[in-house]
């Protein structure tokens, strides 16, 4: 980013110390999010492969592998203002200290404990019934190079489709969190680039949960309220 302050005194000093705390707590607030969308993006598709033997959709694999991680970084970086007054102390740039570790570790666990709640409690209802081993076996087999989209058809499933919307508003949770002003930036809601995918996120999470069936539901295995 190139700074230049209108400021031609010293006091143009505070103003560069303030432009680089925000910066840096930016680019600390970026790694913490790309850690965070790496843990989730591998706890679910290994959860979902191990325990229940499918994979996610097409359309959650583009949203969660291009779309997301683009735009929320984007949305991140224009987060990057000062905050009016200069902190008494800077900010800590080390990569492992037990706040970095705790604010990356900390929301992954309640990540993990979310999918393990809502996986028992589905599998449990009377109604659910998953895969068959003889199905998942055929559809494996028959898997090739040429016609591997059938693996992303068992993907069409009420856990499948249950998680992804999980990880969409955690993502965004996550990217929200992180992106707070605190003592170096200014807050986060004076960014509307931030505010509008919050917006356009959260749309897509109860639009795909409240409405459907339709293509659009369709396309990201999503069953809608009124499928039965």
């Amino acid at each position: 980013m190139l700074f230049r302050s209108a400021d031609k005194s010293c006091h143009a000093c505070v103003e560069v110390v303030k432009m680089g705390r925000a910066c840096l707590s930016t680019n600390l607030a970026s790694y913490r999010f790309f850690i965070v969308t790496g843990l989730t993006v591998t706890t679910w598709k290994v959860v979902q492969l191990c325990f229940g033997g499918f994979y996610p959709g097409e359309w959650q694999f583009l949203y969660m592998d291009i779309i997301a991680p683009v735009v929320f970084t984007w949305a991140m970086t224009t987060c990057c203002y000062p905050a009016a007054v200069l902190a008494p102390t800077r900010p800590d740039s080390s990569l492992f200290s037990a706040d970095m570790l705790m604010s990356i570790l900390g929301i992954h666990a309640l990540f993990g404990a979310t999918i393990a709640v809502l996986w028992v409690t589905l599998v449990n209802e009377p109604w659910f019934e998953g895969y068959s081993p003889e199905f998942l076996a055929y559809i494996y087999d028959h898997a090739t190079p040429l016609a591997g989209s059938s693996i992303m058809l068992t993907g069409d499933n009420y856990i499948a489709a249950s998680i992804f919307l999980i990880v969409c508003v955690h993502l965004m949770t996550s990217a929200l969190a992180y992106s707070r002003g605190g003592a170096f930036r200014r807050p986060v809601y004076k960014s509307l680039p931030m505010m509008a995918t919050v917006v356009l996120v959260l749309f897509l999470a109860f639009s795909l949960l409240y409405g459907g069936p339709s293509r659009y539901h369709c396309l990201f295995r999503e069953i809608g309220r009124a499928h039965v």
